[in-house]
């Protein structure tokens, strides 16, 4: 029911309801929170973690195999900015 800006809200921790969802396990949750706004999956949660790397910390396997797969396997451009690619 949220609208696609509120999902980029962020909570005390600085965490997206999308990154909560992620280091939970949550795969189906986020495939639907994504499917609404696909931009999460680059938004920075505590500590200026991205999303994958916070439920690779975690260990969930299943969400970090999903986050690799939606992140164009961490080659689109805010991937490409992160690591320095091209530049």
């Amino acid at each position: 029911m949220m609208s696609e800006k509120d999902l980029e809200l962020h909570n005390k921790s600085e965490n997206t309801a999308f990154s909560v969802a992620a280091v939970a396990g949550h795969v189906k949750t986020t495939s639907i929170i994504v499917k609404k706004n696909p931009a999460l999956v680059d938004i920075l949660g505590n500590d200026r973690m991205m999303p994958l790397y916070m439920v690779a910390l975690f260990g969930k396997a299943d969400m970090v195999r999903y986050l690799y797969d939606i992140s164009k396997k961490m080659t689109g451009d805010f991937w490409s900015m992160i690591i320095g690619v091209g530049s």
